[in-house]
């Protein structure tokens, strides 16, 4: 929901806090082949007490995690001087 706080640990290890939207984590480096754990913890901030009203809390929907490709260029130094330096 907008305004919660996420916390998520994959495998046993923190993966990342996000405070607002987009609630995405990076876990490439935590995952491995066979089973894995994730936890998530979702909780209010201080904006149901600020604002003096009860709001909705918790998962939207249901979590996802979605592969991304990932490009790795290297660029190499110029050799030749520019003319017009």
């Amino acid at each position: 929901m907008r305004d919660d706080v996420l916390e998520v640990d994959v495998n046993g290890t923190p993966a990342g806090v996000r405070l607002w939207d987009p609630y995405v984590v990076e876990v490439t480096d935590l995952v491995h082949q066979g089973e894995n754990e994730v936890a998530l913890s979702v909780t209010n901030t201080l904006a149901n007490l600020l604002n003096g009203m009860t709001r909705p809390s918790g998962l939207a929907g249901p979590p996802s995690l979605v592969p991304h490709a990932s490009f790795t260029f290297e660029i190499a130094a110029a050799t030749a001087e520019r003319p017009d330096a």
